[in-house]
Parts: C-alpha cells; structure tokens; sequence
C-alpha cells in the first residue's frame, strides 16, 4: 500500500500510476445512419451496441429522427475496419464540415459497398 502525503496528494504526476486503462473491445458492427432532419447526409460509425447507439443518438431530440440504413456483420477488429473504410471515403470524397464521419447523401452507394466489400475481405467474428 501507498501512504499519500498532503503534498503529494494533489499532485497528478503521483497518481498516474494509479489508472487502470480502459478495455476497448475490437468486436463490433460499422453502421450507416440518416437523420430526417439532415436528409441530404449519412453517417458512417462503429459499435458493440447498436441498440445503445442508437438511443445516444437520439437522446436529446424531442423526437427520435435518427435511424439506422445498414449495418454490417460483426467484425472481429471492427476498429481496423472502419478505419479502413473511412481512410478510403476520405480519399474519394469530401467529409462534412460538421464531424468527419458525416458524409453527403450522393456518397451512400459507395459507403454500402465498402461495407459489403468489408465483410468479405476482412475477419468477422461468429456470435453464438
């Protein structure tokens, strides 16, 4: 056990070997959303939880206008691949101004095909 003096217990530096770093689990699903208040756009992400996604997304809407176009398969690094995925959008085409995974609506059939192109080129990962 470490004993903390008043000195050191405010300072960061003594504490930072205290910090457990966080899991980041590499399972996962890239989606494709739309928002009907943003029709002309897409946005392209990963998750472990879509069902959880989904509801951060529209959490602070009076009413939900986010929904869900495409999803993928369950990817066993689904971190390589989305990045991947938009390393290749990002090449072809330009990403909103607003966040770098918005993309606009004219991109949609290249962004679907990259994921089905993903499924088979990439390992996925069997839910029992």
């Amino acid at each position: 056990m470490e004993v903390f003096t008043l000195e050191n217990t405010f300072s960061q530096n003594s504490l930072t070997s205290y910090v457990v770093p966080k899991y980041v689990e590499t399972r996962g699903f890239i989606y494709i959303l739309q928002d009907k208040a943003f029709p002309e756009f897409f946005k392209i992400g990963r998750t472990a939880d879509m069902l959880k996604r989904l509801a951060e997304y529209n959490s602070d809407k009076p009413y939900p206008s986010t929904y869900l176009t495409h999803i993928s398969k369950c990817f066993a690094d689904v971190i390589s691949v989305e990045k991947k995925i938009l390393e290749y959008l990002y090449k072809t085409t330009s990403p909103t101004a607003f966040k770098l995974e918005w993309f606009e609506i004219a991109q949609l059939p290249l962004a679907i095909q990259l994921l089905e192109d993903a499924e088979d080129y990439f390992p996925l990962y069997t839910i029992v």
